[in-house]
């Protein structure tokens, strides 16, 4: 899954040209990318694992009121939302939730969770007779985009002036 935002060939001309002016700022975009970067995997996380997954009940029927210890689905998931950012040899800063990371047993909702399938269902406890519906909301999104394409556009100027001192 691949988040892209506006202005990605802005930064894809911005590294070349930095690319050739040399590696000091090219570490230096590095540097200043990671920063945003991971503030917006911390943000991802944090709405993964507050995300409601509250089932809903058919109309007509009785609540179901036991409770059902949590079998661990948010936080693997969460841990497994990851940044990196690289400059050469093609420039991105990507936000990637590793597969490797998630165990098997939670893989088939990652579908849910980036929002490209949007109904869950399942048997209660097992019983194939009777089935449920529930939430999980699509939280594959940096849900602060605005602030975040701020702070890379201030990282670029920032290195791109500090590139035309030079």
């Amino acid at each position: 899954m691949r988040i892209t935002l506006a202005g990605e060939r802005e930064f894809a001309a911005c590294a070349e040209r930095l690319r050739a002016a040399g590696r000091e700022f090219q570490q230096d975009l590095a540097r200043g990318l990671r920063k945003p970067t991971k503030m917006a995997v911390e943000q991802i996380r944090e709405a993964i694992l507050h995300a409601d997954m509250a089932g809903f009940r058919k109309p007509g029927t009785q609540p179901f009121t036991a409770h059902i210890p949590s079998k661990g689905v948010k936080r693997p998931i969460a841990r497994a939302v990851q940044g990196e950012v690289k400059v050469h040899p093609d420039p991105r800063a990507l936000i990637v939730i590793r597969l490797s990371q998630v165990p098997p047993r939670v893989r088939p909702l990652l579908a849910y969770f980036t929002g490209r399938r949007k109904r869950l269902r399942h048997p209660v406890m097992g019983n194939r007779h009777v089935w449920v519906g529930q939430r999980v909301p699509d939280v594959w999104h940096i849900p602060n985009v605005e602030s975040y394409r701020r702070a890379v556009r201030e990282v670029l100027d920032a290195v791109a002036q500090k590139a035309g001192g030079r």
